[in-house]
């Protein structure tokens, strides 16, 4: 893997920019956000977060509002004192837009197709923390910023997905849902004197029966955070806790990610077993998780 980063000389004679399509829910779009801003600072060129697939999504808005960004907007990326500024720009493309569309779910290797000086919009849902690896400190830095102060330190939560991995057949059999046997095992691994857990869900009138089940399997006590409205305080939740279990959901990848928890626990399960056997997962989860 090659990241060669672009020098401002390099842009002289044409003004690029990096088109990023959004799609899918908040989890989704961050990957599709810092995939973005890794190749708009790898080019030294302009960032847009593109909306369209998103207007044509009956389920799924625009996402990235906590961080004070704004679709369709141009923003010149500029790395200042180890973070992050965006700035809104006029530059406009000069030359038409060549699409990169991502080949698999594991990383893509495409810096050898990348020019500086070229406009590229990136298709897909870059789903690997090596889609940015090189800018992955000053990304956490930014994005965690946006949620959760520096003193804000939190207790154990374990996230469950259901809602439309459960009411739509397609949805289900692509994805799957984590079973008790999954949240039983990973609860056995967090530290011994843990006895309150927060469960944060998309979908509490679903989970009833699981809780009441795990709560006579674990002794533990689970406290559903139902006062978690909305998905920034979700999210914001899970990223200040000090250990997590994961759900099979990008979201929870990023709940867990953006925090400084020492002990985050996963599933080896992201998907259904037939999608499994279809895709590779590998780089899927960064190192130091506990899989499950």
């Amino acid at each position: 893997m090659r990241w060669i980063l672009a020098k401002q000389a390099d842009l002289s004679s044409h003004i690029s920019k990096v088109h990023v399509v959004l799609q899918g829910g908040l989890g989704n779009q961050l990957f599709q956000f810092t995939h973005g801003v890794a190749r708009s600072l790898q080019l030294n060129a302009p960032l847009v977060l593109e909306d369209q697939m998103l207007l044509r999504d009956n389920l799924r808005d625009y996402s990235l509002h906590a961080w004070s960004l704004a679709a369709n907007v141009t923003y010149q990326v500029a790395l200042k004192d180890e973070f992050l500024h965006f700035n809104e720009s006029k530059i406009n493309d000069k030359e038409g837009i060549q699409t990169i569309q991502e080949e698999s779910y594991h990383y893509t290797e495409v810096n050898e197709r990348l020019h500086a000086g070229v406009s590229y919009r990136f298709l897909g849902y870059w789903q690997s923390e090596l889609n940015f690896s090189p800018f992955q400190p000053v990304l956490k830095k930014f994005l965690r910023a946006g949620l959760v102060s520096e003193n804000s330190i939190g207790g154990t939560s374990l996230h469950i997905r259901r809602g439309d991995f459960v009411n739509n057949p397609k949805t289900l059999a692509y994805h799957g849902i984590l079973d008790f046997e999954y949240y039983v095992k990973a609860i056995s691994l967090l530290d011994e004197t843990t006895k309150d857990i927060d469960v944060i869900s998309d979908s509490f009138q679903e989970i009833g029966d699981l809780i009441a089940k795990l709560e006579i399997a674990t002794g533990k006590k689970f406290n559903l955070r139902t006062d978690l409205t909305d998905e920034i305080s979700a999210i914001r939740s899970l990223a200040s806790s000090s250990q997590i279990i994961v759900a099979n959901s990008s979201f929870s990848w990023w709940g867990a990610y953006l925090s400084d928890a020492p002990k985050i626990i996963a599933p080896r399960k992201y998907f259904s077993d037939k999608t499994l056997r279809e895709l590779n997962i590998s780089d899927l989860y960064p190192k130091g998780w506990i899989l499950v």
